[in-house]
């Protein structure tokens, strides 16, 4: 089951050209994927700025 929440899933969403823009050059300047830099953002706001509650979906659980 673990390995399940260790698999990355496809997530499409929609940013403004300002937002791409600057997503892209800090992507460049730390020399990794812009969906690399979208997942530890992801993962930082909800683990630190969110209240440390789960979110429970039907389909999972993210802490």
């Amino acid at each position: 089951m673990s390995a399940d929440r260790d698999a990355l899933v496809v997530v499409s969403f929609k940013l403004r050209q300002g937002l791409a823009d600057y997503l892209e050059h800090v992507a460049m300047k730390k020399g990794i994927t812009k969906s690399e830099l979208i997942r530890r953002a992801l993962s930082y706001y909800l683990k630190y700025e969110l209240d440390a509650r789960p979110i429970v979906t039907r389909r999972l659980t993210i802490w």
